[in-house]
């Protein structure tokens, strides 16, 4: 892809016990991603936010993977079970790499029922993220037919809307 691809996100880079491959070489993923466009960002995915994990996988990354599995209110829900609490960034860096988010809407990564947020709920967590320099990636659900439902677009439509008139 060359320079048409802008950036990495790379799932599964768990270094749990479950897992047998707990030691990555950082350096070398990030050369190889970087091989056909030296200025893509990366981003290594260990379960993220969802496993109540804040901080960056390795300080070589260029933003958080910000891996999301549930909004409550307008806060990202860190962790999950009985150690589980609300969340949102108070800064744009985290350890010198970019905050973000990556937020299923009607959608899930979890294998569990989609998740809709109201409108009330997912303005006020991206104005929340935006507010600190935090970025947010919305993921979609496409279709068998390759389309993205339409109730999602007049979502991400009234989003927009609101974003434009200054939060």
């Amino acid at each position: 892809l060359g320079r048409l691809c802008d950036g990495w996100w790379f799932d599964g880079c768990y270094e749990w016990d479950a897992f047998h491959n707990r030691y990555y070489d950082w350096p070398a993923w990030i050369a190889a991603a970087r091989a056909g466009n030296p200025d893509a960002i990366v981003a290594f995915n260990d379960g993220s936010f969802c496993i109540g994990k804040i901080k960056p996988v390795t300080p070589l990354e260029d933003y958080l993977p910000g891996e999301v599995h549930d909004l409550v209110g307008s806060q990202i829900l860190l962790g999950k079970g009985e150690q589980a609490r609300p969340y949102l960034p108070d800064s744009r860096f985290v350890e010198g790499v970019q905050w973000h988010a990556l937020v299923p809407v009607d959608s899930a990564f979890d294998g569990g029922p989609a998740r809709h947020y109201s409108d009330d709920d997912l303005f006020r967590f991206v104005a929340a993220c935006k507010k600190v320099g935090g970025a947010v990636t919305i993921n979609l659900p496409i279709g068998l037919d390759g389309l993205v439902p339409q109730e999602s677009i007049a979502q991400l439509q009234r989003l927009g809307q609101f974003l434009r008139e200054g939060l």
